[in-house]
């Protein structure tokens, strides 16, 4: 869904499919779906009241002044009435929204309700930010909303280029890695060539090797829900099918080639062996307090279970929720002073995973496995 706000009536329009489909009834409120949707114009008074807040949630407060400031010029503050639905499950967004004020609930496929309130905002940031919803989102209040377009919060990265070597080991990667380790690590790749519009990875399969760009290009398509979309292109430098190895899950995505490739392909043996177990280390409970005084500020303890599937946990520490799939926009927002503890069940290995992303991008992360 993406909404337009229309520049006479300064009212938000939803042009996503199923909007005007009546109403529908979720733990007693009403969802109501008109395709006409009763948002108040934006305006200063909304934008003086919460601009302070915004600039506390993660994705922001690591800016400037300036740069924040040019931000919320791109995006705008709306209210939603109790009973008006955001967005609908399934439908693709453009748009990125931050719940700065009141509750919604996020309705799965089975019609269960989950709260997601501003404290959610503050340690997750934006609601259900994928790019296909998997909820929808129903005011249960009324709600102040900051909204922005995605390409505001994420501009388009360009390819690396120059030798696929050189850019693998210009990466934070390397630095956990022994150094008599790298020239063996370079010897186990071996080059595949790859026809234009070939499938390198399906969706739903095994993992079995990680893929480094030498030549060509390469675009990763995710399926949600009979949708597909298109994540990413990547180039010559460019690696991608680590996940799948690390987390023991399926792969999450798809990779075609966009045109002729070269690939350098590491076994999923030797990715474990050279690449993936000198990168994570595991941290203990009882060990929480050495890393503690290893730091003059606190280590940062991040759960990376989806909001819809985190179990109750008793902790003493204040702990920020990152689910995964959006952990990789949100890295660029962590301070990479801090010492990072990751939180997440032995099966799938998504910790792990979270671990291997947050030190491939300069963070220092360690994994904490809590029980299922």
């Amino acid at each position: 869904m993406t909404s337009i706000v229309g520049p006479e009536a300064g009212l938000v329009f939803a042009n996503g499919p199923g909007l005007a489909e009546g109403c529908a009834q979720a733990h007693g409120s009403t969802i109501i779906a008109n395709p006409l949707i009763s948002i108040t114009d934006m305006n200063q008074e909304l934008k003086t009241a919460h601009q302070d807040q915004l600039k506390t949630v993660a994705r922001f407060n690591a800016m400037d002044e300036a740069a924040f400031g040019e931000l919320v010029d791109q995006g705008q503050f709306i209210r939603i009435e109790e009973g008006h639905l955001l967005f609908k499950r399934s439908t693709s967004d453009d748009t990125f929204h931050f719940l700065l004020e009141g509750q919604l609930n996020l309705v799965n496929d089975a019609f269960e309700n989950t709260a997601f309130t501003t404290a959610d905002t503050a340690a997750t940031g934006a609601v259900d930010a994928f790019d296909i919803h998997s909820v929808s989102a129903v005011a249960a209040t009324s709600c102040v909303i900051f909204q922005i377009h995605r390409e505001s919060l994420n501009p388009p990265k360009s390819a690396p280029q120059g030798n696929w070597m050189e850019n693998l080991l210009s990466t934070p990667l390397f630095e956990f890695i022994p150094p008599n380790h790298i020239q063996d690590l370079f010897k186990r790749f071996e080059s595949v060539a790859i026809a234009s519009n070939q499938t390198i990875i399906r969706q739903g399969d095994a993992g079995d090797y990680f893929y480094v760009v030498k030549t060509g290009r390469v675009a990763i398509d995710q399926e949600t829900d009979g949708n597909v979309n298109r994540v990413a292109e990547m180039g010559p430098g460019s690696s991608f099918g680590q996940d799948a190895l690390i987390s023991d899950a399926a792969r999450n995505a798809s990779v075609i080639a966009l045109e002729s490739c070269e690939l350098m392909r590491l076994s999923e043996a030797d990715f474990s062996e050279l690449l993936e177990s000198p990168v994570i280390e595991y941290v203990t409970w009882d060990e929480v307090d050495a890393v503690k005084r290893m730091q003059e500020t606190p280590p940062v303890f991040i759960d990376v279970r989806s909001n819809l599937e985190l179990q109750s946990m008793e902790l003493s520490e204040q702990v920020q929720r990152i689910p995964l799939p959006l952990l990789r926009d949100e890295i660029p927002a962590l301070d990479p002073r801090a010492i990072y503890l990751v939180i997440g069940p032995k099966r799938p290995k998504i910790a792990e995973l979270a671990a291997f992303l947050l030190n491939e991008a300069g963070r220092t992360a360690y994994v904490i496995s809590v029980p299922d």
